[in-house]
């Protein structure tokens, strides 16, 4: 383990255990009432060119390499159980992946709850996506996202006809749905500092809307895979408690005859390959950076 992920380990885990999951209660709180973090850092703005904008009434910042045209564009879909603005370290990690991949890469600020549900959210995503690929010469477009993002750009792969080139997703929240997938969650969240099984009653109540835990619009394992579903690289931590899940998840792909390249990070947390506290995160963007050089026409 590295000394940075043991010491996050040690820390996160003496406060859990000491003051009734406060880390976990913490964070579930703020995503049940979530303030705005939209403000681009300035280690963004120095790694990559910045746009800001508005698509359908709703926001997006987009960075490109500088001293570069872009040479592909990736749509990202940043986490945060639906309600979350994007973070600094979500926005960081794209102008690092924007400058690494030679990419243009769109972040957008997608409906949330609790004002609006997935549906809405995956709608303007997938527009989104469909602006950039008629942009782009309908080559060269992916589609990324990290947590319940990844979830909705899987949902969206799925049921578009304008498939992406590829499919990157950052710790996709595999196993949403109730029995046999919640009890596996609930067995693994002691390894897990940030993430509890609550989470999922937090994401029905101010997210899913009319959406059940088992649609396939939310639960990537509810999803009917093909030979048609583009290439996906999955990225995801070994402490956080979808590790199993996102294993079934990977070989489920794989017995559709989707192409997937899957590596675990044994010592990370959740969405811990997007913060650059942990050295782990250089090695993941050169991987989504070869990914996209790899499946680019």
């Amino acid at each position: 383990m590295s000394k940075r992920a043991r010491a996050f380990d040690a820390v996160a885990g003496f406060v859990n255990h000491q003051l009734g999951n406060l880390v976990k209660s913490s964070l579930r709180a703020y995503a049940a009432d979530p303030g705005t973090d939209m403000h681009v850092p300035r280690a963004a703005a120095r790694t990559a060119r910045v746009e800001e904008g508005a698509f359908r009434d709703f926001l997006y910042v987009a960075f490109e390499p500088k001293g570069a045209a872009p040479r592909t564009a990736i749509v990202c879909a940043p986490g945060g159980a639906g309600t979350l603005e994007p973070l600094s370290f979500q926005l960081v990690a794209a102008a690092r992946l924007a400058a690494a991949a030679q990419a243009r890469v769109i972040v957008g600020r997608y409906p949330k709850g609790p004002g609006h549900n997935a549906i809405d959210a995956m709608n303007w995503i997938e527009r989104l996506y469909i602006d950039a690929y008629v942009q782009q010469g309908k080559e060269n477009t992916y589609l990324a996202g990290d947590g319940i993002g990844a979830n909705l750009c899987l949902a969206i792969c799925a049921q578009t006809d304008a498939k992406p080139t590829g499919l990157i997703c950052v710790s996709p929240d595999t196993g949403l749905a109730e029995g046999e997938q919640r009890a596996s969650l609930k067995a693994h969240e002691g390894a897990d500092q940030l993430v509890s099984s609550a989470f999922p009653e937090t994401m029905q109540k101010s997210f899913f809307g009319p959406l059940s835990l088992e649609s396939a619009l939310v639960n990537p394992r509810s999803i009917t895979f093909d030979h048609h579903f583009p290439p996906t690289l999955l990225l995801y931590g070994g402490r956080e408690m979808y590790r199993e899940q996102n294993e079934l998840l990977t070989d489920e792909m794989r017995a559709s005859d989707v192409r997937v390249e899957a590596h675990c990070y044994e010592d990370l947390p959740h969405c811990g390959a997007l913060m650059s506290a942990f050295p782990e995160h250089k090695d993941a963007l050169e991987r989504m950076a070869a990914f996209t050089r790899s499946e680019r026409s």
